[in-house]
């Protein structure tokens, strides 16, 4: 069983993604998941805080040996060993986390997000060649929203170009009941259910389920 410690920018970040990973396992027959957030920590005793720089802050706090001891020591009695880590940061801090800006509008954009991220948290980790298989990165460009309204429009619409954030809260943030935090968990839940007929439309999702996610059943 895969037993997943989640890195991320926020707690929705975490919804959905958690969405997203048990979709695409379980379209494969595969439903031996748990997860266990790391940050933001869901055990934090106050509102857990999150964005790009705690992300990168947790990097740089478990870099090395640090690293590889969380992979063979249970981080609470009774809990099963890490198996992998998935982190996840959004593309548009692209420029925050490794000092350049490429525009959106430029045809290789997301893929550049995509391929520079991954290789500096990995830098922040300090990790070798067979701690990185255990890394999954998930990118999301510009947003984690990018995937959910990919997943659920019909418009044909530049989903990592976009300002999704703004567009996802057009849709489905107003006349809905219920806090931010449940209106986002019904909105990602609803879009893991599409996401393998419709999420491909958006380049950062399909680099995620081909490149990333085959690493949980490697």
């Amino acid at each position: 069983m895969a037993y997943v410690g989640l890195i991320c920018e926020g707690e929705t970040d975490a919804i959905a993604l958690k969405q997203f990973v048990n979709a695409y396992l379980a379209a494969r027959g595969e439903t031996e998941i748990r997860f266990k957030a790391l940050q933001p920590n869901s055990d934090a005793s106050s509102r857990p805080e999150g964005g790009w720089t705690r992300v990168l802050g947790w990097c740089r706090r478990h870099a090395g040996e640090r690293l590889g001891k969380i992979f063979e020591i249970p981080g609470f009695e009774g809990d099963p060993i890490l198996t992998h880590l998935l982190i996840h940061v959004d593309g548009d801090a692209l420029d925050l986390v490794t000092g350049q800006s490429p525009p959106l509008s430029e045809k290789d954009s997301a893929l550049t997000a995509m391929e520079m991220l991954p290789l500096h948290l990995k830098a922040a980790l300090e990790c070798d060649a067979d701690l990185a298989k255990r890394l999954i990165f998930a990118i999301p460009v510009q947003s984690i929203e990018a995937w959910i309204l990919a997943s659920l429009v019909d418009e044909d619409l530049e989903f990592d170009v976009i300002d999704a954030k703004s567009e996802y809260r057009k849709r489905f943030d107003v006349g809905f009941r219920g806090s931010k935090r449940e209106k986002f968990k019904k909105a990602a839940e609803r879009a893991a259910e599409y996401a393998a007929d419709r999420a491909r439309r958006s380049p950062s999702y399909t680099h995620f389920v081909e490149r990333e996610l085959p690493k949980i059943a490697a």
